[in-house]
């Protein structure tokens, strides 16, 4: 069947009589071609507009442009005051002044403990790529000192430091100095000495394949060049644990190697040193702005149990001590 141009006849005139299903058939072709139409035009469209279109209620509207996302938010970045230097200033009162397991504050009189404070200021200065150089003023002051020496002020020792630090790898630093002792009411003996130092600290994060080193893990070698003449090592490792929001308690471990320090030739183990160090974020507790740097308060807690000949001949003792430390920091 084919149409004509006249519209008179749609068919043949000998199939006049199936003129009613041709109506039928041509009117549902039509009605199938616009509805197809009609979803191909509604799958062109932008959603928001076809929906507009089938709600009766917006009909007349216009389409509304999305809405743009909303950006995420940046990235909290940590304070740099923009300034390479860096101070310090830290206070420690404690029960005894034990170095390098002398007990530096017992006499056969004390009875009950006295008090030994300490005071360290530092300054250091950002070298960038090339590390950072510090300086360090220390003060020892004892209350009971004039039953040590029979005489002079409380202050028992001054030290000064001067170290630089740099990162040897991704995973280790090194650090370098110069420290000089000074004891200005040791009249009797020498009141002085001077040694070299390296330290060398190591994330050992990549071992066990974490975010945060485990061990933390440290050696320490000493060399007195002056009245002391002698060698000496330790070796140490650590672990932070955050016990609440700004509280982190420290457990520590320490051996320590005596190369003829105490007693000429002769290299010795000297013992080890336990520990536990309780640290409280003063500043974010108080909610200091961070440009007022870093205040924290410490307790600190120790045990020092030497081995062999370093306890049986006199040298030292097994001792338990402790003390707190608040301290402050600012720049770098």
């Amino acid at each position: 069947m084919f149409l004509r141009k006249g519209g008179k006849n749609l068919v043949k005139s000998n199939k006049q009589k199936n003129a009613p299903v041709v109506w039928v058939v041509v009117i549902a072709a039509v009605g199938m071609l616009g509805l197809s139409s009609a979803v191909f035009a509604a799958e062109d469209m932008p959603a928001t507009f076809t929906l507009a279109k089938c709600d009766p209620s917006h009909a007349g509207e216009k389409a509304k442009p999305a809405e743009p996302a909303e950006p995420a938010p940046a990235a909290e970045e940590e304070y740099d005051s923009g300034c390479p230097l860096k101070f310090g200033l830290a206070y420690s009162v404690y029960s005894d002044y034990i170095y390098r397991f002398d007990n530096r504050s017992e006499h056969a009189s004390e009875g009950r403990e006295k008090l030994n404070h300490q005071v360290a200021v530092d300054i250091g200065y950002d070298l960038g790529e090339l590390g950072a150089l510090t300086y360090t003023a220390w003060f020892e002051w004892y209350a009971d000192q004039k039953k040590l020496t029979g005489d002079g002020a409380n202050i028992q020792e001054i030290d000064h430091v001067v170290a630089w630090k740099n990162a040897l790898t991704d995973n280790t630093d090194l650090t370098v100095g110069l420290h000089f002792y000074a004891y200005p009411n040791n009249k009797a003996n020498w009141n002085h000495t001077f040694e070299y130092f390296i330290l060398v600290e190591h994330d050992d994060s990549w071992l066990w394949n974490t975010d945060e080193a485990v061990l933390n893990p440290s050696f320490l070698f000493v060399h007195d060049v002056d009245d002391v003449g002698g060698v000496w090592a330790e070796f140490a490792v650590k672990h932070p644990f955050e016990l609440a929001e700004n509280l982190t308690l420290t457990p520590g471990w320490m051996v320590a190697v005596d190369a003829c320090y105490y007693r000429s030739n002769n290299i010795r183990m000297a013992g080890d040193q336990w520990s536990l160090v309780l640290e409280y974020d003063l500043a974010s507790a108080l909610q200091l702005p961070e440009e007022a740097g870093s205040l924290t308060l410490s307790g600190e807690l120790y045990w020092n149990n030497p081995w062999g000949t370093f306890e049986s001949d006199g040298t030292a003792q097994d001792v338990l001590w402790g003390g707190a430390t608040i301290a402050w920091a600012w720049g770098g």
